[in-house]
């Protein structure tokens, strides 16, 4: 502005916005020199800017009441069938990572329930598998034949056996084992 006012240079257009807004006078009025009637302000001028609507206008915060939270994750513990922590998380309306951060113990406890019953589920599998296994060999020999291979052991098991993983290499375990 000194350059301006004392060496007759032109001010860049930042500084042509920043005269107008600190100064409380318009762009036309100060390009024109129209000044007569101009005070200077004695607070600084706000801008007025259009802004949009919010888009979470309308949408509630939401307060968890944790206490409950730990009181229905413990409930969910005494439940005869253990359940996944995804389902508690649905039930419960929450994220894992938020129950981990904010009941800890309770989600740890329910987590670690179902893979010990998600283990034990496994092994009871194996066990029936093992059992099937040993009475299709005993059939086939009291029938006169000599060995078996896994693709006709897999043809006679459950349908609930076939889910255990690595089925084949059991199979031939169990087969060996009862040989």
């Amino acid at each position: 502005m000194w350059h301006w006012l004392n060496k007759g240079g032109l001010p860049t257009l930042s500084a042509w916005l920043s005269i107008s807004l600190h100064g409380g006078i318009g762009l036309e009025k100060l390009f024109t020199g129209d000044i007569d009637d101009w005070v200077l302000p004695v607070e600084p001028i706000q801008m007025r800017i259009p802004l949009l609507e919010s888009p979470r206008k309308g949408i509630k915060s939401r307060e968890k009441d944790w206490e409950a939270i730990r009181a229905q994750l413990q409930s969910m513990l005494d439940e005869p069938t253990p359940i996944s922590l995804r389902e508690a998380c649905e039930r419960v309306e929450t994220d894992h990572k938020n129950l981990y951060q904010r009941a800890n113990a309770e989600a740890r406890a329910i987590a670690d329930r179902f893979r010990r019953h998600q283990a034990s589920a496994r092994q009871a599998r194996l066990g029936r598998l093992s059992e099937q296994v040993g009475v299709i060999l005993q059939d086939r020999r009291e029938a006169g034949f000599e060995g078996l291979s896994a693709r006709e052991v897999w043809q006679r098991i459950d349908d609930d056996v076939k889910s255990v993983r690595h089925t084949y290499r059991h199979i031939d375990t169990a087969i060996a084992a009862n040989d």
